[in-house]
């Protein structure tokens, strides 16, 4: 009977201390489970964060020349940073006599920032030219129903940049900017041989300008 009696008072302490162990289980979960829902709810704000900042962005790509927009900013961030730093940090660029490295540098950031911009510039007529020509399909569409809701066509578009190319003033003078661009960095990489330096920050600038000149040719 004793026997019976501790092996009784065991069972029963024993499911107690489990009773307790599994309360305390359930309360370390419910404690991760908040702890994932303010994750959750941190990260959510989060993205909401920089969706708002990555809208400008969005914009710009849904646009027509999106994508080269976005070309010229991934060039010519990089290389007008590199060509900032050599223009004004770097040492390399400093104890050249030679040639005028440092204001090459500086001309590279001048050149980075008129390629940036003039690649919004260029969406932003063609932009106002397919505008203008919504318009023109809205007021035929008053006459003919079947030209309602119509979008111009590649053809149009097509048709519409080469009418800026052709006409744009801004576009005559980005021509000559180009051109000079893409030769005066075959003169940077010359000024660095006949200076024997070593400044990494404007010969990175330089080539990524070139690559931006051939590549946008392309």
């Amino acid at each position: 009977l004793i026997f019976v009696f501790v092996f009784f008072l065991s069972f029963v302490s024993f499911i107690v201390v489990m009773i307790y162990i599994c309360k305390s289980c359930s309360t370390a979960c419910n404690g991760c489970s908040k702890a994932c829902d303010g994750c959750t709810k941190a990260c959510s704000a989060c993205c909401n964060e920089f969706g708002h900042i990555c809208d400008p962005c969005n914009r710009v790509m849904e646009r027509p020349l999106g994508g080269y927009v976005i070309f010229s900013w991934f060039l010519c961030i990089p290389a007008a940073i590199c060509g900032a730093y050599a223009a004004v940090a770097d040492e390399a660029v400093a104890d050249c006599d030679e040639q005028p490295l440092e204001v090459a540098g500086g001309a590279n950031f001048l050149l980075c920032v008129i390629h940036s911009l003039f690649g919004l510039y260029l969406q932003y007529r063609l932009v106002t030219g397919v505008d203008q020509q919504r318009q023109e399909l809205a007021k035929q569409a008053e006459h003919d129903p079947s030209k309602a809701n119509a979008e111009p066509t590649s053809k149009e578009l097509m048709s519409k940049a080469g009418e800026i190319i052709l006409y744009d003033v801004g576009f005559c003078l980005y021509f000559f900017v180009f051109a000079f661009s893409l030769i005066f960095q075959f003169m940077i990489f010359s000024w660095i041989g006949e200076c024997d330096s070593a400044s990494g920050a404007l010969y990175t600038s330089a080539v990524l300008l070139m690559m931006f000149g051939m590549l946008a040719i392309c």
